[in-house]
């Protein structure tokens, strides 16, 4: 494992670590970017430790549309959960 690749899984464990012991006081919705340019849905995050508390789901003929932000996923490194 090169220089960049430790420092990302440090970073990584270090984020998940702060997550898991804030206690996620302070909070404010903003629009959720999945990648440069492209918007989703609103979603709730932790002013102190960015993580992803809530996200919105908007109701379009009958169908409850909702971005899962609450799952962990794979963006280059970087996880929301």
């Amino acid at each position: 494992m090169n220089k960049a690749e430790q420092l990302r899984v440090k970073f990584d464990n270090d984020l998940k670590e702060l997550q898991d012991k804030c206690t996620h006081e302070s909070s404010d919705w903003m629009p959720y970017m999945w990648a440069p340019g492209h918007f989703g849905l609103p979603v709730k995050v932790c002013i102190h430790c960015d993580k992803i508390l809530e996200h919105k789901q908007i109701e379009y003929n009958s169908t409850i549309i909702s971005e899962d932000t609450t799952k962990e996923k794979d963006h280059g490194g970087l996880h929301f959960d």
